[in-house]
């Protein structure tokens, strides 16, 4: 950033300060072997969170006051256009947007927004923006019951307000709190009022559908409910309880169209409730993995704030229940887990968006009015570099990237898969069941041992079936040669007594 310089000059002076109010205020220059939290990883439900290196720790921070620009007040979102290769931060109090480039550095500051040669002022409760690849930025106006788009000088030349349909009756409120356009220019449209899934728009603003309608909690009151509709069926008693799906409270699109869908409320540790959607074009879930539920080990809430999806399969949640973003891959959650609840430098007072630029993980903090910015330790390399090589087919090189991890962590589940895939891959079959067995993956494993068994059986079926065949025709050879043999024996035999 350019501002490294005054940067660096504020380190000696934070260091001072620590001493004087046990606070680490440090703003730039890495972690320089300061930790601020404990890292961890997922030891599956039998164990929980276990010790681990850390995979990220903080490296800077962006703030208006050190950028020369003015303090950040109460923002709300940022995006990464990965064509243009810039980041829009929304200071919804500033009512500005203030852009910067793929280091981080300042660009500019796009704010006297326009529509219809009218000044028009942000509400401070606009909630999102998203920038599309042709450069025009979407914001969702929360406050104002709109979204509008502009160009990169503040011009709007666009407004979505409720659409007209009778499927959104008038007691429904339009408050778009997330919106995002894919690749065939349909835009999706997360409101706070509406739980029948995201809404959807052409470019007129016209109303389309409901899209990927999240699950109806099963708890026990809806079985019981469902089990009593069947019993009264054919009668007129009104049973009276109504289950509504639960409403999605942050979304990211991805380059192919999939919509990663997080449910923001919060959730106790030990309930399995689902809370993580991977939309299809259709809008049908095909999140796979025996991990499609957050389950964490720790005391507490978990409240999913944001998704974002980064490079190789790869996508990182927001857990602003407890202050901490999560790296995944399907079926494998929470294998680095950077961010804390704090006032040092690297914790958070309140997370509420997550982008990934490279292998840089930024957490906007509204409290705090500052982006943290997160660089990968040589761990933190490893895990992402073993999972690149998996996505592309290259199991061998993960396992050696793997077998570097089980130096420094020898719990890191995901390695024991990685090794086993490594071996299925080679048909060492049984290695491969070993490995599956350690990383709790029954899926891999229960593969493995099919193959192993199809692998048994081509190996031994051939020559044993030309052993029953050899023995077959001998068999019936002996009988065959044994039979006029027992003819003339006898033939002799009554011969011999005439």
């Amino acid at each position: 950033m350019k501002k490294k310089g005054i940067l660096f000059k504020i380190i000696p002076l934070a260091t001072l300060l620590f001493s004087l109010t046990a606070q680490t205020i440090v703003f730039a220059g890495g972690y320089g072997g300061f930790e601020p939290y404990e890292g961890y990883s997922y030891g599956g439900a039998a164990y929980g969170l276990l010790p681990a290196p850390n995979g990220f720790l903080p490296e800077d921070i962006i703030d208006g006051d050190l950028l020369g620009i003015g303090a950040f007040k109460n923002p709300q979102d940022f995006f990464y256009q990965k064509d243009s290769k810039l980041l829009y931060l929304l200071d919804s109090g500033n009512n500005r947007i203030v852009v910067f480039d793929s280091d981080l550095e300042f660009v500019k500051i796009i704010e006297n927004f326009t529509y219809e040669d009218e000044n028009y002022d942000l509400s401070v409760s606009a909630k999102s923006v998203f920038v599309h690849k042709n450069g025009e930025i979407y914001v969702t106006d929360t406050g104002n019951f709109q979204i509008i788009v502009m160009n990169d000088n503040g011009v709007i030349n666009r407004v979505y307000e409720k659409p007209d349909t009778p499927f959104m009756s008038d007691n429904i409120a339009f408050d778009p709190i997330q919106v995002a356009v894919d690749s065939s220019g349909m835009i999706y449209v997360l409101a706070k009022s509406v739980s029948n899934g995201l809404i959807t728009l052409d470019q007129a603003g016209n109303f389309l559908g409901f899209y990927g309608t999240a699950e109806v909690p099963k708890t026990w009151e809806y079985y019981f409910e469902m089990f009593m509709r069947k019993i009264f069926k054919n009668s007129t008693i009104t049973l009276g309880t109504s289950f509504v799906p639960k409403a999605y409270g942050n979304f990211h699109l991805r380059e192919d169209d999939f919509i990663y869908a997080v449910i923001s409320v919060p959730v106790k540790v030990e309930a399995s409730e689902k809370q993580l959607y991977k939309l299809n074009p259709k809008g049908v879930d095909v999140m796979t993995g025996a991990y499609d539920y957050v389950y964490y080990g720790l005391p507490g809430f978990s409240f999913l704030g944001d998704v974002v999806t980064g490079e190789d399969e790869i996508f990182y949640i927001l857990d602003s229940g407890f202050g901490k973003v999560y790296l995944c891959i399907e079926g494998y959650w929470e294998m680095l887990m950077p961010g804390s609840y704090g006032d040092t430098f690297g914790t958070f007072k309140s997370p509420i968006a997550v982008e990934v630029i490279g292998e840089r993980i930024l957490v906007l903090d509204s409290d705090k009015a500052s982006v943290t910015v997160f660089d990968p330790t040589e761990y933190g390399k490893l895990v992402i570099e073993a999972l690149k090589h998996e996505n592309i087919g290259d199991f061998r090189s993960a396992a050696e990237k793997w077998n570097e991890l089980f130096k420094m962590n020898a719990t890191l589940r995901k390695a024991y898969e990685g090794l086993g895939m490594a071996e299925l891959d080679e048909e060492n079959y049984e290695e491969a069941m070993k490995y599956f067995k350690l990383a709790w993956r029954t899926d891999g494993f229960g593969e493995a041992k099919e193959l192993n068994r199809q692998k048994l059986l081509s190996r031994y079926m051939g020559p044993g079936i030309v052993v029953i065949v050899i023995v077959y025709i001998v068999f019936k050879l002996k009988k065959f040669i044994a039979k006029p043999f027992a003819k003339l024996l006898k033939r002799d035999e009554t011969g011999g007594e005439k």
